[in-house]
């Protein structure tokens, strides 16, 4: 089911679809990747300087130090590589509308991965 963000007084891109793309990709594969029989994802939303902070939190085997570091250093090399395009395109999404993605532990037990979105009413007023 497709669950709604609502957070007040916040203009995030035009670009619906890509910032979206994000969150809701994150959650799928924190199921996908979960191997319990009862895998639990939280999202939390709420109000960032600048912008929204969505949290994607599961309680699964984690995401790899090594996925961790290519995803934050933004480049892959023959020797250090995601092993699939998931994180990838969950980063590309939230770099193209002007965001970021990190990684945190999660209280749940698993991996927390943290999306930062801009508020463009506050990026527009400052140019």
């Amino acid at each position: 089911e497709d669950a709604v963000i609502a957070a007040t007084e916040v203009a995030l891109s035009d670009d619906a679809d890509m910032w979206r793309y994000s969150p809701r990709h994150l959650v799928e594969k924190a199921v996908e990747h979960n191997d319990s029989p009862s895998p639990r994802v939280a999202v939390r939303c709420e109000r960032a300087d600048g912008g929204v902070r969505i949290t994607v939190a599961d309680d699964g085997p984690g995401i790899p130090d090594a996925e961790r570091a290519v995803i934050e250093a933004g480049t892959e090399t023959k020797l250090e590589h995601a092993s699939s395009l998931g994180l990838w395109g969950a980063h590309w999404a939230v770099q193209t509308v002007g965001g970021s993605l990190s990684f945190e532990d999660s209280d749940l037990g698993g991996t927390s991965v943290v999306v930062t979105l801009p508020d463009t009413t506050t990026s527009s007023q400052e140019t």
